[in-house]
């Protein structure tokens, strides 16, 4: 007996079939997960439209291929016959996206028909009114903190690590001749990320400060990042074979000696063996 599953479209942004590419992998983090958005972008999936399309996102991780290793561990398990199973998350999460889209779509035609509703649209928080600069600042700093800890794992973070403004990023923002404001994030490594504003909410996206810090140079993002443990064993290991060679060197030496000396003094009492004789001799004559 199959049940049907309660499909509550309020979370998708208004503009979901509009956003391409990094804007429609952040919507896809933000509603699904990162391991979601990733197999996605790997197939170049960049938006709603093209995600209906296919048939099933997750058929290429059943193909064997070294650039799917990554994906392959985290969303699949692996028998010991060679069997891939993907992880029913995975599967389930992209069914229920697809039919959040596809209600979304029933939705959007059934307003375009009924004047009464499409006459009176319900604003986004966007078009409501204009945000005040301590908005975008809370804003800013709460979606970085998510973002921080849904890459928790991917950025080998140290536990609760998070980014708190003015001391790891500060946020600069800037009047324009139009009226409008453009933002940026000047990281504290120096880095600087310009900020885009997102027509349907209002609110200024990050993907630029994400892709910087994704890139691994930060050295900010660095000094909160876990310390590689096989280094550490490595240069242990090194010290230990260093000692046990410089142990295994030095008594040897000594031996050398030992003989060289010896051989010397016998080749010194051959030598004078004669000589003394002849002296001898000579004494008695």
């Amino acid at each position: 007996m199959t049940s049907t599953v309660h499909v509550n479209t309020k979370s998708l942004p208004p503009n979901v079939f509009d956003l391409q590419h990094e804007d429609f992998y952040d919507f896809v983090e933000m509603h699904v997960r990162v391991l979601q958005a990733k197999i996605l972008q790997f197939q170049l999936i960049s938006d709603a439209a093209t995600f209906i399309e296919c048939q099933d996102p997750t058929e290429i991780l059943q193909y064997n291929s070294e650039r799917l290793g990554d994906l392959k561990q985290k969303a699949c398990l692996t028998t010991t016959s060679g069997t891939c199973i993907i992880l029913p998350g995975i599967l389930a999460s992209f069914k229920i996206l697809k039919k959040c889209l596809l209600k979304k779509i029933e939705e959007n035609k059934k307003n375009r028909n009924n004047p009464i509703n499409s006459s009176t649209p319900t604003p986004t928080p966007g078009a409501s009114r204009a945000k005040s600069t301590d908005e975008h600042r809370n804003y800013i700093s709460t979606t970085i903190n998510q973002w921080l800890r849904a890459h928790h794992d991917e950025l080998n973070l140290k536990k609760n690590v998070s980014l708190e403004a003015n001391v790891d990023y500060q946020v600069e923002f800037t009047s324009t001749n139009s009226g409008n404001d453009s933002v940026a994030i000047i990281c504290g490594c120096g880095a600087k990320a310009t900020l885009s504003r997102a027509n349907n909410t209002g609110y200024f996206q990050i993907s630029n400060y994400y892709r910087h810090i994704e890139r691994g140079s930060c050295s900010m993002i660095l000094k909160k990042t876990n310390e590689k443990p096989h280094q550490d064993t490595s240069d242990e290991e090194n010290d230990d074979i260093t000692r046990s060679n410089s142990s295994d060197v030095t008594p040897k030496s000594p031996s050398i000696d030992v003989n060289r000396s010896k051989t010397s003094s016998k080749r010194r009492l051959s030598t004078s063996g004669p000589a003394t004789g002849r002296r001898s001799k000579r004494r008695r004559s």
